[in-house]
């Protein structure tokens, strides 16, 4: 079974491994706000700076922008 939410740090963390969990999201938020397109689909599905859970659409949306984590 899929999740249907992740936490944005628990993402985060499987984007930088290796950072601290606070590095880690702080360098995830940067990689979505560098991105206009994303930050505006995001939105479109509910997402503001301050989501700390992210639903299975924005999570999708991410991937796709960002690659694998």
């Amino acid at each position: 079974m899929t999740p249907t939410s992740i936490f944005k740090g628990q993402l985060a963390q499987l984007y930088y491994p290796d950072a601290s969990p606070t590095t880690a999201l702080r360098w995830l938020n940067e990689d979505i706000s560098r991105d206009s397109q994303l930050v505006e689909h995001l939105q479109r599905v509910g997402y503001s700076k301050s989501t700390r859970r992210l639903s299975r659409p924005m999570v999708v949306l991410i991937r796709d922008a960002l690659g694998e984590p």
